[in-house]
């Protein structure tokens, strides 16, 4: 299972939005706000849906940008 760590950089004026479309996402788990930025852990399945998270992410309103800071896949066979 991958798990990676992701951090959002979010326009301030929006990332109440940004929470929430995170939080709507159950392989995501947000582990700390900032007034511009988000850090969000993913827990997937696959390193395919763990791209697809990390995609999704970016798309949420309020988020500028996602960027993967850690990535854990050695569980991979």
């Amino acid at each position: 299972m991958p798990i990676s760590g992701v951090l959002l950089q979010c326009d301030p004026e929006r990332i109440a939005a940004a929470v929430q479309g995170v939080v709507a996402r159950t392989r995501c788990e947000i582990r700390e706000r900032r007034e511009n930025a988000l850090v969000v852990v993913t827990d997937t399945a696959t390193l395919d849906a763990d791209r697809a998270e990390v995609e999704a992410l970016s798309t949420i309103e309020g988020v500028l940008a996602a960027h993967v800071v850690f990535s854990n896949i050695e569980d991979l066979t």
